[in-house]
């Protein structure tokens, strides 16, 4: 009986945490979506309320006159060459350090690769757009470089260790 009691509070209670965070969610994106239908009039004067009247002038505005099509396709580009480049090069750093592990040299590597996630990237942030601006990178290309760069600890240390595993693996198969 009391193991009924306690398992009925305890899913009562994860039903009430999920209510709650549905709400904490859901109610700023019902505000961005409602409001973006309102003129700014309205949005300023009760932005909880449901528009008046159905206003498309902010989806112009953001289309035609802030190039919105164009941010859109700089964003698509950008991921699938930064995506395209690290599946390429970055299996075969990992498989490199993986086959070597013995020697000192590639575990000092896999270590040192693998430390750098454990840098915050706001503590580079302003240091490496000062260094962008020097280098005139404050481009798609620079962007495509720091993406590259910041996901090579974190692919490398997860792919070595898969590496190592196939390669014990097939050392024993093949005894």
């Amino acid at each position: 009986m009391r193991l009924k009691v306690v398992s009925l509070l305890k899913n009562i209670s994860s039903v009430v945490y999920c209510f709650i965070m549905f709400i904490i969610i859901a109610l700023p994106l019902y505000m961005c979506f409602i409001n973006s239908f309102k003129p700014n009039v309205e949005i300023f004067g009760d932005f909880i309320r449901l528009p008046k009247s159905v206003d498309f002038s902010n989806f112009t505005f953001l289309f035609r006159e802030r190039h919105m099509f164009r941010y859109v396709f700089n964003s698509f580009a950008v991921t699938i060459i930064v995506t395209l480049i690290v599946l390429i090069i970055n299996p075969f750093i990992a498989y490199k350090i993986a086959i070597n592990w013995d020697k000192r040299f590639f575990k000092f590597c896999y270590f040192v690769i693998s430390s750098a996630m454990f840098v915050p990237s706001q503590v580079l942030l302003f240091p490496l757009i000062q260094q962008y601006y020097t280098l005139n990178l404050m481009n798609p290309t620079g962007l495509i470089i720091y993406y590259m760069v910041f996901m090579l600890p974190q692919s490398i240390f997860m792919m070595v260790p898969h590496f190592r595993l196939f390669q014990k693996n097939y050392e024993m198969l093949r005894i």
